[in-house]
């Protein structure tokens, strides 16, 4: 069956391995196992997506989400496991994001015009 993954929106296909209040699911080759409260089943009926990012502000001002939380290093934000999943964003969005504050989790809705 099809579902949609709210980490990131994408539509994956799954199989039920447990039943109930929240029952387990696989990918087909069950190399990654998903919570029913981590998916969304109404894939067809989807007309927007939600996901979860992190926004941070690197030193110079500029600031970016980014699919997993940022590390910081020495004058800017990183995504370790996800190293290129970033999105610049303009500079006066989320004002009290800064340099020395941590990053903040935001959910994103995605839905056509």
């Amino acid at each position: 069956m099809k579902a949609i993954r709210k980490s990131d929106g994408k539509v994956i296909e799954v199989r039920e391995w447990f039943s109930g209040s929240d029952g387990l699911y696989s990918d087909p080759d069950m190399n990654r196992f998903y919570q029913a409260s981590d998916l969304d089943f109404n894939v067809e009926k989807s007309e927007e997506v939600t996901i979860d990012v992190w926004v941070a502000r690197d030193e110079d001002g500029e600031i970016f989400f980014y699919r997993d939380k940022p590390i910081r290093d020495k004058s800017f934000w990183y995504d370790f496991f996800s190293e290129g999943s970033y999105f610049g964003l303009p500079r006066d969005f989320f004002p009290d994001v800064t340099w020395e504050s941590d990053p903040l989790e935001v959910t994103i809705t995605l839905k056509p015009k």
